[in-house]
């Protein structure tokens, strides 16, 4: 067995940055090579002629448009696509990933916001769970496919930036402001 392949098996955060060095990933049993080509850009809506807008849909339609060249702004100099594709998607996940969590008690009639720190397990899922979200919302307000969705708000996520980091900076502050709270958890 080659020391590739034993990385894969026992090995979880360990063995997924290992696999971005070799270019390889492991997919149903066999090694698949990744596409890293700097050149790649994503398709963007070029569509000439005058814009046609629906009754109620201006909004989303410059939404689509905005998305569509903040998305092959990212792409130029330096951009996300010149590095490995496996990093940017980890690198994404832990800026999403929240390290506090607000728990509401009940004091007699009024409820309280107590904060506390987020297991790593439970912060990684519920940050996964965010982007899958918010790559939802947006498909319902764009045409886009779903996995051009998620693309882009994986790469909103590796820049800091996108819903799925307002989310957790909305939990981080709202853990913040609570923090005089912290003495009435018990668990």
């Amino acid at each position: 067995m080659s020391s590739s392949a034993s990385t894969s098996r026992g090995g979880g955060l360990a063995a997924i940055s290992s696999w971005g060095s070799s270019g390889a990933l492991p997919a149903h049993g066999k090694w698949h090579q990744l596409q890293q080509s700097a050149a790649y850009r994503p398709p963007t809506k070029t569509k000439q002629g005058p814009k046609k807008e629906k009754a109620g849909k201006g909004e989303d339609a410059a939404g689509t448009e905005a998305a569509g060249e903040a998305s092959a702004a990212m792409y130029e100099d330096g951009g996300p696509a010149s590095t490995d594709a496996v990093r940017v998607v980890l690198q994404a996940v832990q800026n999403v990933t929240p390290h506090l969590d607000v728990r509401t008690i009940r004091t007699a009639t009024k409820t309280t916001y107590v904060p506390g720190v987020m297991p790593s397990e439970k912060g990684r899922s519920l940050a996964l769970h965010w982007l899958v979200r918010a790559a939802e919302a947006r498909k319902k307000s764009s045409k886009g496919a779903f996995a051009e969705c998620l693309a882009l708000e994986l790469l909103l996520a590796y820049q800091k930036r996108g819903a799925a980091r307002q989310k957790r900076d909305d939990l981080h502050k709202l853990a913040l402001q609570n923090r005089a709270n912290l003495h009435l958890r018990w668990w």
